[in-house]
């Protein structure tokens, strides 16, 4: 059952580890999740329009949200979820990333992003989308 948004938290945080991308004859496109390190991205309704990265989880990567990867995923489900006429608990969605995952090490740091931010997006919206309407969200970041 799905939730209103009248329901809804005003803050979710949510979680993705790290994923290994080269397994054999699949190279990059079979992977598995990895116990251990990864990404969290905290998710809060905000006053500003869109999405807003106000820490990016490191000081390399940008605050642009066009740029994010978990701004681009979270954006992606933003959309999707009002779409549907759904009223937002604010205009927009501000996102605080920790990372855990060092950048570009090949431990898949831009794709918990993107994961973490997808999923903290759609539980503040009220969990509308379906895994595969998520899936496609971070395929886009």
């Amino acid at each position: 059952m799905r939730r209103s948004l009248d329901d809804t938290p005003r803050r979710v945080r949510a979680f993705a580890p790290a994923s290994i991308g080269n397994l054999g004859p699949g190279l990059d496109v079979l992977g598995c999740a990895v116990t251990g390190a990864g990404d969290t991205v905290v998710a809060e309704w905000c006053d500003d329009v869109g999405v807003v990265v106000r820490d990016p989880g490191h000081p390399e990567l940008p605050t642009d949200p066009a740029l994010h990867s978990s701004a681009i995923a979270a954006a992606a489900v933003l959309r999707q979820a009002l779409g549907g006429g759904r009223r937002p608990g604010g205009s927009g969605i501000a996102l605080t990333v920790r990372k855990e995952l060092p950048l570009s090490a090949g431990q898949g740091g831009s794709a918990a992003s993107a994961v973490a931010g997808a999923v903290a997006a759609n539980a503040l919206c009220g969990a509308p989308l379906t895994s595969e309407a998520l899936l496609e969200a971070c395929l886009l970041a």
